[in-house]
């Protein structure tokens, strides 16, 4: 009786062992998942490249240049409700970023728009 106690406080000890160590790996591997995306380095160009020729003015459309401006429309919702509910920008016949671009500024705006 003593040896099948001994043996199962040994089995549940390593199986909590196993699980500490799946659950290390999946933290680290959803903070590389999580890393921050910089305005600056990585947004700043896709907005340069493909939004803007029309929202660097200050017209009926937004002005979206700035990092300021960018981040008010990305705090409101505007820019992700246009972006990915809508899908409307950039409209029709204009040159769309890549998937990948698209998915930057989706994590931009999911880690809190970090300059």
């Amino acid at each position: 009786m003593k040896y099948i106690v001994l043996i199962t406080c040994m089995l549940m000890a390593a199986s909590a062992c196993r699980q500490t160590e799946t659950s290390v790996a999946s933290a680290v591997q959803q903070k590389n998942n999580d890393a921050t995306v910089g305005y600056k380095e990585e947004i700043e160009p896709i907005m340069e490249s493909y939004c803007n020729t029309c929202h660097a003015k200050v017209t009926y459309i937004s002005n979206l240049s700035t990092y300021q401006t960018l981040k008010a429309a990305a705090d409101s919702g505007v820019l992700y409700e246009r972006l990915f509910i809508k899908s409307d920008m950039p409209p029709a016949g204009n040159p769309r970023p890549a998937e990948k671009d698209f998915q930057m500024i989706k994590d931009w705006i999911k880690t809190g728009c970090t300059p």
